[in-house]
């Protein structure tokens, strides 16, 4: 596998944000928030799929996985800079690991199902972090970049004619082994929704809570 030299400033995060380095947490609920977890796994897998087949997206699927590409180097730019505070990982006393509080993030249209991973092992499954770790670990943030060009290129580029270039992601790619990438990149969603269920989105919805009774007793207190 050959990668040019890289200058030490290109393993930053580009493109998030001063406050999103400082706390790259809020990377992931902003993700989610572009398409949901079941709508993203599927652009994901449909994207993988195509650039390894003899075909390509129309103008306007291109546009949307440009975006999608975009949200993914920003979810490994912030997997590069999080650390685990423990608070993602499930029990080792606790053996139901098919309860919903682990993966489900209720949305209107999906049930349970749609939302439990099928590429973590139990371990990763157990603790999300492993993956992150297992991403920055496996290749650098320069690598990674040009791996999604690389998807992206045999996805969505045509000829100067019109015509669909033939070929795929092993003709486009001087990744040694592009599949193993491509399901480190679907754990990589699947472990930011873990996160994101059981550590992030447990605290906002205590604090809701909490608001919601404050101001059903301010209420109240004004009736009496």
């Amino acid at each position: 596998m050959y990668y040019p030299n890289h200058l030490p400033y290109h393993n930053s995060p580009f493109l998030l944000t001063e406050e999103e380095c400082e706390n790259p947490r809020q990377v992931i609920p902003f993700f989610f928030d572009c398409y949901g977890y079941p709508l993203t796994m599927h652009y994901l897998q449909l994207w993988i799929n195509t650039a390894f087949a003899y075909r390509r997206f129309n103008h306007r699927t291109a546009l949307e996985m440009l975006d999608i590409k975009s949200q993914l180097m920003r979810l490994l730019e912030a997997a590069s800079i999080l650390t685990d505070n423990g608070l993602s990982d499930i029990p080792a006393a606790d053996t139901d690991l098919f309860n919903p509080c682990w993966y489900y993030d209720p949305c209107p249209g999906y049930t349970a199902w749609d939302f439990f991973p099928r590429h973590l092992s139990q371990q990763e499954y157990r603790t999300p972090y492993l993956v992150l770790e297992e991403c920055t670990r496996k290749r650098t943030l320069p690598e990674w970049r040009s791996i999604l060009d690389d998807l992206y290129d045999s996805a969505c580029y045509r000829s100067t004619n019109g015509e669909v270039q033939s070929g795929t992601i092993y003709q486009d790619t001087n990744e040694d082994n592009i599949m193993q990438r491509c399901r480190q990149l679907l754990k990589l969603v699947e472990a930011c929704h873990q996160i994101l269920v059981r550590e992030i989105a447990v605290p906002e919805a205590s604090k809701a809570g909490a608001t919601a009774k404050k101001t059903s007793t301010v209420k109240k207190a004004a009736h009496a």
